[in-house]
């Protein structure tokens, strides 16, 4: 394992190259696109963000990570309407992680729709579940 790391070293120079480097040689890897995703929605490349996450989602359906992530971003560039189905398919999932994603998506999603009784509605569930997520929310709800 120890040569396998040295041998991949080279690889990465920074983080953009490492991206680049999964991509090409792991085409398949839902994981990659989905990074590849955040990182071009972080960097206002709206159009390549939502075909990163298309690839992610063709690869592995139903990862609720991936669907939180996405609903999140769509949420952010305004795309409720494409936020929702995702929002719903995070919410059916019951780990930890997962659930405290679905969470931060349905409470983004019902405040860009205007709901804020929703929203504090799931902030104070939320909260129950994720006592460290209280500034999170709060941040939010100010």
């Amino acid at each position: 394992m120890a040569i396998v790391a040295l041998l991949r070293l080279p690889a990465w120079r920074d983080n953009r190259a490492q991206l680049l480097t999964l991509l090409a040689e792991h085409p398949e890897s839902y994981i990659g696109h989905a990074s590849a995703a955040a990182v071009l929605a972080g960097a206002g490349d709206t159009a390549g963000a939502r075909e990163q996450y298309r690839i992610a989602d063709s690869l592995f359906a139903g990862d609720p990570y991936l669907d939180a992530a996405r609903a999140i971003f769509l949420v952010n560039v305004g795309d409720t309407a494409g936020a929702r189905p995702l929002v719903a398919r995070a919410r059916t999932h019951t780990e930890p992680a997962a659930r405290r994603m679905a969470l931060r998506a349905q409470f983004l999603f019902d405040l860009r729709r205007g709901d804020a009784a929703a929203a504090r509605a799931v902030a104070d569930s939320a909260r129950q579940g994720f006592p460290g997520d209280e500034s999170w929310y709060r941040a939010y709800l100010q």
